[in-house]
């Protein structure tokens, strides 16, 4: 993968000299989170049956979405046989889905968008019992910091489940464009690793979403992902304020 130019993100307020940040996130997972119970496993079951077996190249930060696509691609156009993940207070649809002999991937986005035209992204991963949900983990982080050197990249661990969770922000030099991301790997309970991902991109005033809006919305969504994580399967009640 080439390296991309960093993304100015020191004159925006954000230090881009962050590189692994290693912090324990305290609490206990919520009821019901994808990974602590045997609803996963059955989830993902019931969406394997469709799934098309191909070369699939995962890619972090803007290629997210893009290159899993390229395996079944298709716009969110609304849930068919109830297809939807839930976090925040959003409701995301199934997108894409794909698997090789290393994962199987699951991608949502609200429903009207598209794969290449995402304005948020969640995504289920799924490994064998042979990873290691940590190392997996410090894959992401090295690959990030390979992509984009200069990023803001943490990598955490939540104190109560031992699951790691890594987010940071990426985006192209002309700062047309900005995405968070955030990616939590746990194990489940049949023994396979999950990696749950939650992105936002955003375009037009890019400087006043990392100055005003991003700590706000890392301070909610780091926890929330800790502790509850992705749910597959049911809709969002009500969505947040931002």
């Amino acid at each position: 993968m080439r390296a991309a130019a960093p993304l100015p993100l020191a004159e925006w307020g954000i230090h881009p000299s962050v590189n692994v940040v290693r912090v324990a996130i305290r609490g206990r997972p919520g009821p019901g989170a994808l990974g602590s119970s045997c609803s996963l496993c059955s989830a993902v079951a019931r969406c394997r049956r469709r799934v098309v077996h191909g070369l699939l190249i995962v890619c972090v930060g803007l290629c997210a979405g893009q290159a899993a696509g390229q395996a079944n691609q298709a716009g969110a156009d609304g849930p068919d046989g109830g297809d939807v993940v839930s976090f925040d207070g959003q409701t995301l649809v199934l997108a894409s889905q794909g698997a090789n002999d290393n994962e199987q991937v699951l991608e949502f986005i609200p429903k009207g968008e598209k794969l290449d035209r995402w304005t948020r992204l969640a995504s289920v991963r799924v490994y064998d019992k042979s990873q290691d949900p940590k190392a997996l983990a410090g894959g992401l982080v090295k690959q990030v910091k390979m992509v984009y050197p200069q990023a803001p990249c943490a990598l955490m661990e939540h104190a109560a489940t031992g699951a790691s969770i890594v987010d940071f922000v990426v985006g192209p030099a002309d700062g047309s464009m900005v995405e968070f991301n955030i990616f939590k790997y746990s194990r489940m309970d049949d023994g396979r690793v999950v990696a749950e991902q939650y992105a936002i991109r955003r375009t037009g005033d890019v400087r006043g979403f990392l100055a005003r809006e991003l700590k706000p919305l890392r301070e909610r969504l780091l926890p929330l992902m800790a502790e509850e994580g992705l749910r597959l399967g049911e809709a969002a009640e009500a969505a947040p304020a931002n």
